[in-house]
C-alpha cells in the first residue's frame, strides 16, 4: 500500500471514500491539512450520530500514552468501564462491546487525531493500532490460515462490516504512510499464524 492523494471539496467526497471502504472491507487512514480539518471532523461526527450504523469515537487529542489509550477505550466504548489494562481485556472489549449488535448495521471505529499518539509514543501507537486492525479483520472475515481456509475467531461468529477510520495530520504521518513497508500496512511477524499475508487491510488517503 502507498499514500493516495484525493481531492475533496465537500463532505460527500469523504462519504464516498468511507462508503467504498465499508462495501469492500478495509480500514482507512485519512490524512488532512488545515483546509480539510473542519470538513473531515464534521463529516465523521455526523456519521457517528447516524442511526444507520454503530460508531465509536476515540478522542485522539487525549491519547498520548499507553494509560491514556486504555482510558479512552473505557470512556468511549459502551459498557467498557470495567475493563482493566492489558491486551487480553482490550481484545475482549473490542470483539464484543465495540461491535454492532445489529449485523445489518456497519460498525465504525473513528480514531480522530491519531497523529498525537503516533508522534508522542510511536511504539505504543503501533501496538494498539495493530490490535485494532487485527480485531477488525477478524470481525469482517475471521482468521485465514496458511491454506487460505477461513477459521471462526470465536464461537457464534458471523462476518460483519467494520471499518477502523484513523485521522491524522499529514505533516506528521504522511512520510510514514508513503512507505509501502510501513507498519501502517503490515502486521508484526508473530501475527502470521492468523493472517499469513500480514496485511492490516488499511488504505491511506491524503485529503487535499
Amino acid at each position: 500500500m502507498t499514500l493516495n492523494e484525493v481531492t475533496v471539496s465537500r463532505p460527500q467526497d469523504i462519504e464516498a471514500i468511507v462508503n467504498k471502504a465499508t462495501a469492500e472491507g478495509y480500514n482507512l487512514l485519512l490524512l488532512y491539512d488545515d483546509r480539510v480539518d473542519e470538513m473531515l471532523h464534521g463529516y465523521l461526527n455526523g456519521l457517528a450520530m447516524s442511526d444507520e450504523n454503530f460508531s465509536i469515537i476515540f478522542p485522539g487529542d487525549k491519547i498520548r500514552t499507553e494509560k491514556e489509550y486504555y482510558e479512552a477505550v473505557r470512556d468511549s466504548v459502551p459498557l467498557a468501564g470495567y475493563m482493566s489494562f492489558g491486551f487480553d481485556p482490550l481484545l475482549d472489549i473490542l470483539s464484543v462491546e465495540a461491535v454492532s449488535y445489529e449485523p445489518e448495521k456497519p460498525t465504525y471505529w473513528i480514531w480522530e487525531k491519531s497523529h498525537v499518539f503516533f508522534q508522542s509514543d510511536h511504539e505504543w501507537f503501533r501496538r494498539f493500532y495493530h490490535i485494532m486492525t487485527m480485531v477488525a479483520r477478524k470481525v469482517r472475515s475471521g482468521h485465514v490460515d496458511a491454506q487460505g481456509k477461513i477459521v471462526a475467531p470465536w464461537s457464534h461468529w458471523s462476518p460483519q462490516r467494520l471499518v477502523l477510520i484513523l485521522t491524522g495530520r499529514s505533516d506528521v504521518m504522511a512520510a510514514d504512510a508513503s512507505q509501502p513497508r510501513s507498519s501502517l500496512y503490515h502486521l508484526p511477524y508473530d501475527a502470521e499464524y492468523y493472517f499469513p499475508d500480514l496485511s492490516t487491510q488499511t488504505v491511506a488517503c491524503h485529503l487535499k
